[in-house]
């Protein structure tokens, strides 16, 4: 309480006079009336207002107004009765501060004090209730406020209960209770006390706001933002803090933006906060809106926290503020090496075969072939179908198809000239290199356990030779020496096979089914005599070949006697 505006008024309210008196000071009491409804005020203090008349001075202090004596005559609207202060059909003038004096002795007095403030009907909220009943429960004793039933009691009045400005019929009780309470008997309970005075008849009423407290759950989450925010220098920028609260939330919920480490309001930004409750979830959502006028450089060295609270917890996070003119070189600095690992990848997909071959040379020999194998590779031709006919006797009915028989022979050429001569490594090449008197079965199988690679070569075959040779395989030697290299290639996977395609290819139904196996896991190369530069090592059937050889030539130990091949026209004499 303020006293000292309180000893200006007691002073003002003694004539020089009596300035020897000794007047003792109560406690100021606070009401809040609705226009348009009357009161009656009567000291704590004083148990009968029916004290003398004589003994009592009121006195009114209105804001803006010189200070007033409140009449004692009846007729008034506002006059006094003794200790009793009537206010009848106020008005929002009435408000003011009231002052009664009693004299108590020529020597003593006492002083009551009570602070009126009248309300429009349209402004009365529930801050201006007597007190809500949220207790948890379900059975509820609510009670007519004390100011009210005062007045029926000193007055004789009659009191009755609204419930949301609806008649209660039947209540009309100072106190009464609820039982069995549901959603549907929440709302604001008024007592109203109907009085007489001067053969008028007035009303006072207090406001009581019931409520069911539901479960709720509280659960704090930053909705918004989620990622620290970027933004142009000079420009206006709204801020959006968004809080989930959670669930039939009866607790206050908040959310708020604090700038920097202290709080208070900066110049330059402006704030707005707002609750929102969905229906029918009952969700609840706080809301900040934090407004930045222009943003300078120094924002983008703020910390910005977006908090949210209840009655429970709190929750809070940091964000800041990026210039999106930063951003850019860092972006185009992104993109760039998006691209160039993007043409790595490309040109390493393209010309991982060049690359290869550049690189092999330089290669330690560690990382090479360090078995004590003789041939890098045993080479199978296939006979054309014009050729096998010949050899096992057979006359075409016209001139015999003689292409694909050339083919082979520059096909056989250009394989002993790149690999052997230009690249230097060791070939076996059937019918070439088989040695005169030896067994031929025996020397296939040495000859194949002998070698890191196995070369295929398929003949080139056309729809009409397709037609002309029977695809029925045959028991010969010329067989074997098909089914001994794929049966090594099946039982030994470490030893890879090299598919190569001369000319024109059929629909392989002649060959042996595990060579059809093959085919169809492994494409092969294709070679094709009208392609410009295929005799030179650098073209591209060439490397695409000695990429899929072995790293480094074999070490071939010397010749014993008698251990050297056959060198004569030896591709004239092909056979399979």
């Amino acid at each position: 309480m303020d006293f000292f505006p309180l000893i200006l008024m007691v002073t003002a309210l003694h004539p020089s006079s009596t300035q020897e008196l000794s007047c003792e000071n109560f406690d100021v009491e606070d009401y809040s009336l609705i226009e348009g409804e009357s009161f009656q005020f009567v000291p704590y203090i004083l148990n009968d207002s029916m004290v003398a008349l004589e003994t009592f001075t009121w006195f009114r202090n209105s804001s803006g107004r010189e200070r007033t004596v409140v009449p004692s005559d009846e007729t008034e609207r506002i006059h006094h009765h003794g200790g009793a202060l009537f206010l009848l059909n106020v008005t929002v003038k009435d408000s003011g501060f009231y002052t009664a004096r009693q004299n108590i002795t020529s020597e003593a007095c006492e002083n009551y004090y009570v602070n009126i403030a009248v309300l429009e009907a349209s402004r009365a909220d529930k801050e201006h209730f007597y007190g809500a009943l949220d207790d948890s429960g379900r059975n509820k004793h609510l009670v007519c406020p004390d100011p009210v039933a005062n007045i029926c009691r000193r007055l004789g009045g009659a009191l009755s209960w609204y419930k949301d400005d609806t008649l209660l019929p039947g209540r009309r009780s100072e106190a009464m209770w609820l039982h069995n309470l549901t959603p549907e008997d929440q709302g604001v309970y008024t007592c109203v006390c109907t009085w007489t005075h001067e053969s008028h008849q007035y009303t006072t009423s207090g406001s009581r706001e019931v409520t069911i407290q539901n479960s709720f759950s509280s659960n704090l989450l930053i909705l918004a933002p989620t990622k620290n925010i970027s933004s142009h220098e000079g420009v206006e920028l709204r801020l959006n803090c968004s809080v989930f609260c959670g669930t039939n939330i009866n607790p206050k919920c908040s959310a708020r933006w604090q700038v920097g480490e202290k709080n208070g309001k900066r110049d330059g930004y402006i704030e707005s906060r707002n609750v929102h409750t969905s229906s029918p979830s009952q969700s609840t959502v706080a809301t900040a809106i934090l407004t930045i006028a222009k943003v300078s450089s120094g924002d983008f060295r703020t910390n910005f926290k977006c908090i949210g609270s209840d009655d429970f917890s709190t929750t809070e996070r940091f964000f800041t503020l990026s210039s999106r003119d930063a951003l850019t070189p860092l972006w185009l600095a992104g993109v760039g090496v998006v691209l160039l690992c993007v043409s790595a990848v490309i040109l390493v997909k393209v010309f991982t075969v060049d690359i290869t071959l550049l690189l092999r040379p330089y290669l330690p020999m560690a990382v090479c072939n360090k078995d004590s194998k003789r041939y890098d590779a045993y080479v199978v031709l296939e006979t054309p179908p014009a050729q096998q006919r010949q050899n096992e006797g057979v006359q075409y009915p016209g001139k015999p198809p003689e292409d694909a028989n050339k083919h082979m022979l520059a096909f056989a050429e250009q394989l002993v000239s790149v690999l052997e001569n230009a690249c230097r490594y060791h070939l076996f090449v059937q019918h070439r290199d088989n040695l005169p008197g030896e067994a031929h079965i025996a020397q296939v199988q040495k000859s194949i356990e002998q070698s890191r690679r196995l070369i295929l070569v398929l003949a080139p075959r056309s729809e009409s030779s397709d037609r002309q040779i029977d695809s029925t395989p045959r028991l010969s030697t010329a067989g074997f020496d098909w089914q001994v290299p794929l049966h090594h290639v099946l039982t030994q996977p470490n030893m890879a096979v090299i598919l190569i395609q001369v000319g024109q290819a059929g629909d392989y139904a002649h060959l042996p089914l595990t060579l059809r196996y093959l085919l169809a896991k492994n494409a092969p190369l294709k070679w094709s005599p009208e392609t410009h530069g295929t005799a030179t090592r650098h073209s591209r059937f060439w490397k695409n070949v000695r990429y899929l050889m072995p790293v480094r030539a074999a070490t071939r130990p010397p010749q014993q006697e008698g251990d050297k091949g056959y060198t004569g026209k030896w591709w004239g004499v092909l056979a399979l």
